[in-house]
């Protein structure tokens, strides 16, 4: 990591410093994100008329979902 780099004297206070601040928006960056996954479950349960406390467990099957395409792809539309 850089900090090691820079305490070994291979890299200079500069690029340790860019890595600290890449760091630090990648975790605000990851932090927004979580925030706005939140608010988007919290206005789905309000759409679905749960309460705001119940928790959401959403559940799919991956190979049905794959299968489901693939006949939705090959379905010939009437004009």
């Amino acid at each position: 990591d850089a900090r090691a780099r820079y305490e070994a004297g291979i890299a200079d206070k500069t690029e340790y410093l860019q890595a600290e601040i890449s760091l630090n928006n990648s975790l605000a960056g990851r932090k927004q994100s979580l925030e706005a996954v939140n608010a988007r479950i919290a206005n789905l349960k309000q759409q679905m008329g749960l309460a705001p406390d119940r928790p959401l467990a959403l559940q799919y099957d991956t190979l049905k979902l794959e299968a489901d395409a693939v006949v939705d792809t090959t379905v010939v539309l009437d004009p």
